[in-house]
């Protein structure tokens, strides 16, 4: 209850009830149809070695990225149970949407669904093409001695006690390692005329900071 009355961007927090007893149990049915040496016991990447079957439905059945999972029927009747959708849009049902792709003719846009489906029909690399999302372009160029220059002028300029203890104004947490940094600011005024563009900054890489990204420019 109380998780649900916070905000992100001005949005409230949806909070959904938890997976029913008996729907996780008809999840473990139909896992144990399509491998039998399945268990609830399989529960992490390195047990995957002990249902080939699972990975073999996995290989044919799904598209997985760091953003989503993706499974769809497949036409085969013997593995998946006929389609009910109507045959004249069953391609349509079963198109598998293009991981997001700048859109040349719109700079700073990504095409549109529509558009994508065109560009990218049958092509299956377009499906997991990570290259033009936000996460995999902070920084990319940058190395650890170029941050650690950059990192010192920084410092430089504002003044020697910039690191001190009563200047962290908040904190960020790394998503490779988790761990929490601080975020230093001369004086409280300045981080309140800049929280803004810290927020804006965080949501333009879907909060996926890592150690050592620029947050201001």
């Amino acid at each position: 209850e109380k998780f649900a009355q916070l905000e992100t961007s001005g949005r409230k927090v949806i909070v959904r009830p938890r997976v029913t007893v008996d729907k996780v149990e008809a999840l473990h049915s139909q896992l144990t149809k399509i491998d039998p040496n399945y268990s609830s016991a399989i529960m992490t990447k390195e047990h995957l070695g002990k249902v080939p079957l699972i990975n073999q439905f996995i290989d044919t059945h799904a598209v997985i990225t760091p953003y989503h999972v993706d499974l769809a029927k497949c036409k085969n009747h013997a593995c998946c149970v006929e389609l009910k959708t109507p045959p004249a849009v069953q391609e349509l049902a079963l198109q598998r949407q293009p991981t997001p792709v700048n859109d040349p003719a719109n700079k700073g846009h990504f095409y549109c669904r529509n558009d994508a489906l065109k560009v990218f029909a049958g092509d299956t690399a377009a499906l997991t093409n990570l290259s033009d999302l936000p996460s995999q372009n902070v920084e990319k160029t940058t190395t650890k001695a170029e941050k650690k220059k950059r990192d010192t002028a920084i410092a430089k300029l504002a003044g020697k006690n910039i690191w001190s203890a009563n200047r962290v104004r908040c904190i960020v947490t790394c998503f490779n390692c988790t761990k929490r940094r601080c975020v230093y600011s001369p004086d409280d005024l300045r981080y309140r005329e800049a929280a803004t563009a810290l927020k804006q900054k965080l949501e333009s890489v879907s909060e996926r900071y890592s150690c050592g990204d620029l947050l201001f420019d």
